[in-house]
């Protein structure tokens, strides 16, 4: 059975769809979550070592409450969140809430703060109205960033609103997807050798959602992937092994202004990605991780990512191609333009300090950023809190509009990037974000002051 948007818009309406629609977490399940008020959100949070079973294996992990991934944490635009965090890990750590535009100060995503074993900190603040898509949450304690995500601390987080009200949307299988790669020694993950700092950090079990290519009973004909790379280092090409192509509607938790196909998709780590699958009526459908030479040592190989069920009922959803309308400042408002090389362990020829100020900018003002990778293998460059458009790469428009935090570069790529420095002040930092190369120095210091 086929439905029309009309007909959509009535059931979904009348709640006929609203069984199907309802979004299935990834990991350890769900955030448990209290509303003591309306638009307040409050939830605990304790990161501590953990015995977790890991494609069969018993294994000994750091966690964000327990699971592997952490739970994933659902809020809705508009509302606060205060999150009670226990650091129960034997050294000092933090949370980076990625991707959320909101502020790098106080209790937000402040990553200037250090939370010392057994202590604790509360983080509160709002969600933006305009702040809906895929999101996720990590360490960002300089130095130990590449280790602590390697041993397992990370989770999603979506914010809910804006185009999860279409009827299409409504009416698809909501489903995160958070995949990450890993590797043992014994019962732990494999530590960092010298050569995981320059060539970045990878294993060779790929993960969905803490699983070795688990099976997933689709509810819904349209199906609604929210793909998160959580990996240090591994880049995630995913398409259908039948050829079929994916239906882009959002990168980096943003909505593009109309549904892009593509055959597959890359996701470099830290970024994301909404795509939506079409099922046939009683054929499986096999998402595959395909390879990618990202010019380093470590060999990206074709293998099963997960198998998704067709439908016990097969109601045929539309993807929708119009999306919402897409609005971003005029470049030529730029009053400032910046230029940031990439190479091994520096960004513009230097190694992180955390003392030294290398960007000032100011409130409100529209920039201009032209980021080179002068290196020998691919650099993911990513933003905190100020969210991009990139306009060029390598000369040549971007083929499409959008807004992203992270955009990768081959080696000899230039990209520009339009940042808008709107709403927040503060200080906060720019990266690679492979999470070694972060570490180890690939990073800046940009201030944002006031007008």
């Amino acid at each position: 059975m086929k439905f029309d948007r009309r007909e959509l818009l009535t059931l979904v309406g009348a709640g006929a769809l609203t069984g199907i629609a309802s979004p299935l977490r990834a990991g350890n399940g769900p955030f448990a979550v209290h509303r003591p008020e309306p638009g307040l959100v409050e939830a605990h949070l304790t990161a501590a070592p953990t015995r977790h079973t890991v494609a069969g294996r018993d294994a000994e992990l750091w966690t964000y409450g327990g699971g592997f991934p952490g739970p994933e944490l659902r809020l809705r635009a508009g509302e606060t969140l205060r999150l009670h965090f226990h650091n129960d890990l034997p050294e000092v750590t933090n949370l980076h809430f990625h991707g959320l535009h909101i502020p790098p100060t106080g209790r937000a995503d402040n990553i200037w703060i250090d939370i010392p074993p057994g202590e604790s900190f509360r983080y509160e603040f709002e969600i933006p109205e305009s702040e809906t898509g895929t999101f996720w949450y990590h360490p960002h304690a300089h130095g130990r960033i590449a280790r602590q995500m390697w041993r397992g601390l990370s989770g999603p987080l979506v914010v809910e609103g804006g185009i999860d009200d279409m009827p299409e949307l409504r009416a698809a299988d909501d489903r995160t997807i958070f995949l990450r790669d890993i590797e043992f020694m014994g019962d732990v993950p494999t530590r960092h050798w010298p050569n995981d700092w320059s060539h970045g950090k990878e294993g060779r079990l790929v993960l969905c959602n803490g699983q070795s290519a688990p099976t997933i009973q689709a509810r819904a004909s349209l199906v609604r992937l929210r793909l998160i790379n959580a990996s240090n280092a591994h880049y995630m090409r995913v398409g259908r092994a039948d050829g079929r192509p994916l239906h882009v509607i959002s990168t980096d938790g943003r909505t593009l202004a109309k549904t892009r196909t593509a055959e597959d998709v890359l996701l470099t780590p830290a970024q994301r990605m909404d795509v939506l699958v079409e099922m046939p009526k009683d054929t499986e459908v096999e998402l595959l991780h395909l390879p990618y030479d990202r010019r380093s040592p470590h060999l990206s190989r074709r293998q099963t990512l997960a198998t998704l069920r067709p439908p016990e009922e097969h109601l045929s959803i539309p993807v929708p191609e119009m999306l919402q309308s897409f609005a971003a400042p005029d470049p030529a408002r730029a009053v400032r333009r910046r230029f940031i090389s990439m190479a091994m362990f520096l960004l513009n020829g230097q190694p992180y300090n955390p003392d030294r100020i290398d960007q000032v900018g100011r409130g409100g003002d529209i920039e201009i950023w032209k980021v080179s990778n002068v290196g020998t293998m691919d650099h993911p460059f990513h933003m905190h809190t100020w969210y991009f458009q990139p306009l060029t790469m390598n000369g040549q428009p971007w083929p499409y509009s959008c807004w992203r935090d992270t955009v990768n570069l081959t080696p000899g790529d230039t990209v520009e990037l339009l940042v808008p420095l709107s709403h927040y002040t503060g200080k906060t930092v720019y990266h690679c974000h492979i999470a070694e190369h972060g570490d180890k120095g690939m990073m800046g210091i940009l201030d944002v002051r006031d007008a």
